[in-house]
C-alpha cells in the first residue's frame, strides 16, 4: 500500500519540481530580454518575450500557494507583464518623437492604473513590500513611462512634474531600506540607472553612488561599468543645475543609443589598453 501511494506522490512532487525550473528559466530569458534593451538599442525581444510568456502562462501563473504572486517569483520579483512594458516603453522612448507631448487622457489613465497596480501588488504581498526587489522597477518603470511619452524638454512636462517627484522621491525612499544582502548585483542595475539618470540633487546623487559600489562589488560586469560612466557624465553637467530636484531629462541621455554604443567602445578600448 506505501509503495502504490509513493509514486504519485513522487510525480507530483516531480511535476511541481518541474514548473518550478521551468519558471526560472523562463524569468531569467524574460529578464535578461528586457535589460539588453537599454544596452542594445537595435535588439528588439518583445515579440519573442511575448511568445514565451504566453507558451509558459501555466508554469507563470498556476499555483496553489498561499503566497503572492509576486514572492512566488525565483527571479523577476514582480510580474511578467511589467517587465514587457519596460521593453515596449524602452523601444518608444528611442524613437524620435513628436514635439507636441502626448497629453491625452488615455496617457492619464494609462499611467494611473500603472500606479494603482503597484500599490495593489504592495498590498498582495501582505505588507513586505520593502523586501519586493521588484518594487524598484515597477517605479521606474513609471518615469520610464513619463519618460517615453512626453518630450524631457519640452514646456508640457510641468503637467507630470508631481507625478516625477512622487516616483524619484519613492524610489529613492525603498533604496534607504532595502536590504542589500547577498544578491545586491547585477538585478538592480536597471532600476538605479533609471533613478541615477533623473537625480540632480546632490545627496540623491551620493545615495545612488553608494548603490553602485554595491553593486560593483558584487559584480565585475561591463553593463555596471557604463552605466556608471555615463551617470557620472550627466551628474557632473547637471547637478544642482536647475530649480528641481529631479528632471527626466537625463533620460534623455541614458536611452540614447549612440551615446551608450560610443561609451561601451571607450571603456572596451581603455581596458584593452590597459592589458
Amino acid at each position: 500500500m506505501l509503495l502504490k501511494l509513493r509514486v504519485p506522490v513522487d510525480r507530483i512532487q516531480s511535476s511541481h519540481a518541474t514548473r518550478s525550473f521551468e519558471r526560472i528559466c523562463v524569468e531569467y530569458f524574460i529578464y535578461h530580454s528586457t535589460i539588453i534593451t537599454l544596452f542594445d538599442p537595435d535588439m528588439s525581444p518583445a515579440t519573442s518575450v511575448q511568445h514565451l510568456q504566453e507558451k509558459f502562462q501555466r508554469c507563470l501563473s498556476s499555483s496553489k500557494s498561499p503566497q503572492p504572486v509576486v514572492v512566488q517569483s525565483p527571479v523577476l520579483g514582480s510580474i511578467p507583464e511589467l517587465f514587457t512594458t519596460i521593453i515596449q516603453l524602452t523601444e518608444k522612448a528611442g524613437r524620435p518623437r513628436s514635439s507636441v507631448p502626448d497629453l491625452s487622457s488615455s496617457v492619464h489613465s494609462q499611467y494611473a492604473d500603472m500606479v494603482k497596480w503597484q500599490r495593489r501588488l504592495d498590498e498582495d504581498a501582505g505588507g513586505k513590500a520593502v523586501m519586493r526587489g521588484g518594487k524598484l522597477y515597477e517605479i521606474a518603470t513609471r518615469l520610464l513611462f513619463l519618460f517615453a511619452h512626453i518630450p524631457a524638454d519640452g514646456p508640457q512636462q510641468n503637467e507630470y512634474a508631481s507625478e516625477v517627484t512622487d516616483a524619484v522621491s519613492e524610489g529613492l525612499q525603498q533604496l534607504l531600506v532595502q536590504p542589500l544582502g547577498r544578491v545586491f548585483g547585477k538585478y538592480w542595475l536597471w532600476p538605479l540607472a533609471i533613478l541615477g539618470s533623473v537625480t540632480t540633487r546632490t545627496r540623491d546623487i551620493n545615495l545612488i553612488r553608494d548603490k553602485m559600489d554595491a553593486i560593483a562589488q558584487r559584480s565585475n560586469c561591463n553593463g555596471i561599468k557604463i552605466v556608471r560612466y555615463i551617470l557620472e557624465s550627466n551628474w557632473a553637467n547637471n547637478s544642482n543645475s536647475g530649480v528641481m530636484p529631479y528632471s527626466l531629462a537625463g533620460l534623455a541621455t541614458l536611452l540614447d543609443g549612440d551615446t551608450m554604443k560610443s561609451t561601451s567602445s571607450l571603456l572596451l578600448s581603455y581596458r584593452d589598453h590597459m592589458r
